[in-house]
Parts: structure tokens; sequence; C-alpha cells
């Protein structure tokens, strides 16, 4: 499986992009922030944008408490009413949903968090943040929206002039980062935290700059 073009970015890429942010007058170190705690800990768009103070308390010890996106609490049935609306939506499983926690009841994974990122996060929080509030705040119930993200990354990379990329394409460039580093897809699967190594198969694919260096190595 190859990934999208859009979904796909590179470390230069992203250092352009943050060389757009520091141009902006406005924001700038919330949208540096955002970014760089994205790509550094393979964080999805909702664990980014709803990133609380106390997600750091351990901060000192090198460690980021991150509420998934993606845990759920299981399976629950459902009424006659819900099972007849989803056969109309095409569900295949019209007896039972899936149940998701609220974005404050989710549980915590502990990511380990770089040196210097973390100093950068430090000075931030005494700067900008003042008791438990949100890291990124907005108009959506006091934080950044999931769709205010995908714009601003959007609109960076294309005045960076590396066209269009999807906010995911951070922690995509996290997963094909610690696999290169690693070479073991186990270490991949935690650090990305999937439950199995399934979802983590991807990352063992060749990048687009791997194939493009083979072909110049071996010529025609």
């Amino acid at each position: 499986m190859t990934l999208p073009k859009n979904k796909f970015i590179r470390k230069n890429e992203i250092d352009l992009v943050l060389g757009v942010v520091g141009k902006r007058s406005e924001h700038k170190e919330r949208d540096r922030l955002l970014i760089i705690l994205a790509a550094a800990l393979g964080l999805r768009v909702t664990e980014t944008v709803t990133l609380k103070a106390e997600a750091f308390r351990e901060l000192g010890e090198g460690w980021v408490y991150v509420r998934s996106a993606k845990k759920r609490k299981g399976w629950q049935p459902c009424t006659r009413k819900e099972a007849k609306a989803r056969k109309s939506r095409g569900y295949r499983n019209i007896e039972r949903k899936i149940v998701g926690y609220g974005i404050n009841e989710r549980p915590e994974d502990r990511l380990p968090i770089p040196l210097d990122i973390a100093n950068e996060v430090k000075t931030y929080l005494a700067k900008y943040v003042k008791g438990n509030s949100y890291l990124f705040p907005g108009k959506c119930k006091g934080r950044m929206s999931e769709r205010t993200a995908f714009r601003l990354f959007s609109e960076y990379c294309v005045r960076a002039g590396i066209g269009h990329k999807s906010f995911h394409a951070l922690r995509h460039y996290r997963g094909f980062t610690v696999q290169a580093a690693k070479g073991d897809i186990d270490w991949t699967r935690r650090m990305l935290r999937h439950s199995t190594t399934t979802m983590t198969q991807i990352y063992t694919e060749r990048t687009p700059d791997e194939v493009r260096k083979l072909a110049d190595e071996i010529g025609w």
C-alpha cells in the first residue's frame, strides 16, 4: 500500500512549513507547537487539539499523557429505530453499535517526549496557558477545532510551496521515522499506539524517496 501524496511529508518539508509559521505575527508560537507536537509524538488531530496543561504533569521526566482518540468503550445493542436507520444507511451491523468515550473520558496513553520539545512546551505553558486550559484555544468549546487545525496546516503547506498536505501526514511522518530508526515493526506499533501490527504494516513500505534513490543507483 502506497500513501497518497498529500499524506506523506518529509522532515525538510516540515522545516519549510515551520519557516512559514515563523513569519506570521499572530499565533505563530501556537501554530508552531501544534505542528511540532503532532509530528514528534505521532498524534491524531483530535489528540493534538484537545491537549491540556495537565497532559504535561510529568514533563520534567520526559513524559506526556495523551487521551487517545481511537479508544472505544465497546459495543451496545441498537434500538429498533436505530437499527432501521443503520440499515437504510448501508451499515453491515444493524443490531449493535460502537460506543465511544467523551473527549475527557478517554483513557490516557503515556508517551515519551524529546527533551528539546519538552523545553519548548515548558516555555509555552508558562507564557500562554493558565491553569488546566487547552494548549490551543479556539471557539470549539474553548479549544481549536479539528477543522481549523486541518485548514491551518494545509494553508501553511501551500504557502511553503509543497502543496496541500493532510494534518494526518504528521502522524505518518512519525511512523516512517520510527520504522527507519529501529527497523522493528513492534516499536513502530508501540509508538503509534496501534492495538495490532496490521495497521502498522504500512510503515514497512518504502517511501517515495527510497524508491527514487534506488532507480538512480541501479540505472538501466
